[in-house]
């Protein structure tokens, strides 16, 4: 709702959370489609969730953290390659 309530309607805040969302993902070719959903739920949350602020960045962030962790350990093996490239 950070989005909804500058611009006074969340029918249009939540598309362009999700489009800027999805267009930053592009440009760095990390699209990953669940965190369009994470862009949609902090625009049409609750009260509860406004209220957090950027307190719900430290749960994205901290899983988004065991995510690439989890990745770089599977990627120890010298046979594998993924990822090919960064950017």
């Amino acid at each position: 709702q950070a989005l909804a309530v500058p611009m006074g309607s969340p029918w249009l805040a939540a598309p362009i959370a999700v489009s800027a969302a999805t267009m930053l993902m592009q440009a760095t070719r990390t699209v990953h489609p669940p965190a369009g959903g994470t862009a949609l739920i902090s625009v049409l949350g609750s009260e509860k969730l406004y209220e957090l602020g950027f307190g719900l960045l430290a749960p994205t962030a901290s899983g988004a953290s065991v995510l690439v962790a989890v990745a770089l350990l599977n990627n120890l093996d010298k046979d594998r390659s993924y990822p090919t490239h960064w950017w």
